[in-house]
């Protein structure tokens, strides 16, 4: 119901308060609806775009260390932590990091702790992170863990195809600390064959791999989107 009165010659018509209290609920409301979904789309642009730059880097970091073995690194890399010829001791000539973190000092450090901070995609904690050795924090806030195989001759199969085994992986958080630690959102993985570096897809056997319930496996979809 409108409230009219008039001055001199002028006739002014007002909302209630009521009308006006009724229109902003309504105005909340479509937004609590439509706005989330748009800060999500545009956050996990932002990720992806974030994650095609860190894969960049390390991709030609990889290529510059295939290049430094004569083509291959078949029986390069070491699974054993103290030998020196463990994959992070590679890495870290060709990348700008602020911290380095061996495997005790990885929670909190240059990792997330292990206490459900994490999760996959579908939203379940991960509290298993003991298949990375080292960590680096780049320069830009990135979190990246390095881990050997367990057969040094690139020969484990993880389900990316003849030609594709792996020699290790590398696992990034694209943003560091910052949620929203998801696997496939800011979280992302790619493995180290022979001759250069993949992203994991949906096919692949690592665990949590798959990209609609693990999340890992968004790693190539995400990449090439």
């Amino acid at each position: 119901m409108y409230l009219s009165y008039c001055t001199k010659n002028k006739r002014f018509v007002a909302f209630t308060l009521a009308e006006v209290l009724m229109v902003l609920l309504v105005i909340g409301t479509v937004a609590s609806i439509v706005v989330p979904p748009i800060i999500n789309e545009t956050q996990d642009a932002e990720l992806k775009t974030a994650w095609k730059k860190e894969f960049g880097i390390l991709a030609n970091a990889t290529k510059l260390i295939v290049n430094d073995n004569g083509g291959s690194l078949v029986n390069v890399f070491s699974f054993n932590n103290n030998s020196g010829k463990h994959i992070v001791y590679f890495y870290k000539p060709y990348l700008n990091y602020l911290k380095f973190c061996t495997s005790s000092q990885l929670p909190g450090n240059c990792w997330h702790k292990a206490d459900g901070s994490v999760k996959n995609i579908q939203g379940t904690p991960i509290t298993n992170f003991v298949w990375y050795n080292f960590a680096l924090i780049l320069s830009d806030g990135t979190l990246i863990g390095f881990s050997g195989e367990y057969k040094d001759n690139c020969s484990t199969d993880r389900g990316l195809g003849a030609g594709n085994e792996s020699c290790g992986f590398i696992i990034v958080d694209v943003n560091g600390f910052k949620k929203p630690n998801i696997y496939g959102r800011d979280i992302f993985l790619a493995v180290v064959t022979k001759n250069r570096l993949i992203p994991v897809t949906k096919n692949s056997s690592f665990i949590d791999g798959k990209c609609n319930t693990g999340g890992l496996g968004c790693s190539a979809q995400a990449l090439y989107q």
